[in-house]
């Protein structure tokens, strides 16, 4: 696949990715129009179809809606999907809508812990080699935040998956990227990954142990410096 084809495949995406950023500074507040599509088009120098790509983007996420006949839309932010990332973070660095970060807080810290303890409780040797694994993986990415990242979401994962729940993973499906979200944010502004690597080590080692209550504790003290990192970062 050549590098040209990858651009032009993700047009659409940088178009919305502009056009978020307006409604949620509130350039393109709740129950404005949008430029028209010819508009758009010689705005960011795309086709109609990379436009109406973008749109449908942004109609995914319930920020706009299209009305024949009076064109598209913002939508009111109760209509907003949440559970998009990029929807969920721009609301909360854009409105300092603190109550919302403790919302997210709230849903990570009860379903996590419960995560760690069934995981203490049900994981086999080969979940444990894994969870190894990807110790020794994000130790030697300490200082590059976005393979760091990478490997935590899959460390996350792999709890989830060794907590042998098959309705829990995809109650969580939509949530998962929400956290995903939440942790590239507070890794790529953290001084340092150490605190976090600590955490996770910690967990694991009581994961091996089957020690249920201890992988509880261990992972209520990871999500506390989580939580800390990202007050930290929106404060910044």
């Amino acid at each position: 696949m050549s590098s040209e084809h990858v651009f032009i495949r993700r047009l659409p995406e940088q178009v919305a990715d502009s056009l978020c950023e307006e409604i949620f500074s509130g350039a393109l507040p709740p129950e404005s129009t949008l430029p028209t599509e010819p508009e758009l088009c010689v705005r960011f120098g795309v086709s109609r179809t990379v436009v109406r790509e973008a749109v449908r983007l942004l109609v995914s996420k319930g920020l706009v809606e299209v009305r024949h006949g009076s064109g598209m839309r913002v939508r009111p932010q109760a209509m907003w999907d949440l559970l998009d990332p990029q929807v969920l973070f721009g609301r909360l660095q854009h409105e300092r809508n603190f109550d919302l970060l403790a919302e997210i807080l709230e849903v990570r810290r009860i379903i996590e812990i419960e995560v760690a303890g069934l995981a203490a409780r049900r994981r086999t040797d080969e979940d444990l080699v894994q969870l190894r694994a990807l110790l020794v993986a994000m130790q030697a990415a300490l200082h590059d935040a976005d393979a760091y990242t990478a490997l935590d979401y899959e460390f996350h994962e792999m709890l989830l998956r060794a907590a042998c729940n098959r309705l829990l993973i995809e109650i969580l499906r939509p949530v998962a990227e929400v956290l995903r979200a939440a942790r590239c944010i507070t890794n790529r502004r953290a001084r340092s990954l150490t605190a976090s690597q600590r955490g996770h080590i910690k967990l694991v080692n009581a994961i091996a142990a089957k020690d249920v209550d201890a992988a509880r504790d261990a992972m209520q003290r990871h999500i506390v410096q989580f939580e800390q990192d990202i007050r930290r970062s929106f404060d910044a």
